[in-house]
């Protein structure tokens, strides 16, 4: 089979021909599953589920597909969501830092699933996702102040008046990461399910 990373003979063709069905099926649960987790906690600011379960999509399919599990679930959830459609800027820096979460997952994924203890996985785990939590509050604040009109000055009140909400959105996600992913991954080692052919 021709592989998906092969630049040298690359063409969208081939890269569909790369996805069986069962990559599209595992694809499509991944998506809805961090679809649904975006409104889990919908009522809480800043407290949600969407980032943990398209990083464990990468770690379990691989990046590529983790990657395109981050596009669909982040594009319908910016589209489909009950407090508006997202302005373009802001709809990209969604969409691409959803879509990096899936990827470094599966760029993680030979660590995450080695025999190394417990506790570094962990630790591992509660920076990557504080890291990526702080890294999509900062661009899609930044994207907003694009159709906003925001002066230099707004802008940095702007992202003041926003601390708390980084503060509570990272604890909050670094918590996840760190202390329900293992457990997760722990799970997925057991449970023989039909692995993609291709990790890339």
């Amino acid at each position: 089979m021709q592989r998906f990373d092969d630049r040298s003979n690359f063409s969208p063709r081939k890269a569909i021909q790369e996805f069986n069905t069962i990559d599209v099926v595992q694809i499509g649960i991944f998506s809805a599953l961090a679809y649904a987790g975006g409104f889990a906690f919908i009522l809480i600011p800043n407290v949600e589920m969407i980032s943990a379960i398209i990083f464990l999509s990468g770690v379990y399919l691989g990046p590529k597909r983790g990657l395109l599990v981050g596009l669909i679930a982040q594009s319908l959830y910016s589209i489909l969501n009950p407090y508006g459609v997202s302005p373009p800027p802001l709809f990209v820096a969604q969409v691409l830092n959803r879509m990096l979460l899936g990827y470094v997952g599966g760029c993680l994924r030979p660590f995450l699933n080695s025999q190394r203890p417990l506790f570094l996985i962990g630790s591992i785990l509660a920076v990557t996702g504080l890291t990526l939590t702080w890294l999509f509050d900062i661009t899609t604040d930044f994207s907003f102040f694009f159709v906003s009109g925001f002066s230099i000055e707004q802008m940095k009140t702007t992202f003041a008046l926003g601390l708390p909400f980084y503060l509570v959105h990272g604890v909050s996600n670094t918590l996840i990461f760190a202390l329900a992913l293992p457990v997760v991954l722990q799970g997925l080692k057991r449970i023989k399910l039909p692995q993609p052919a291709n990790l890339n």
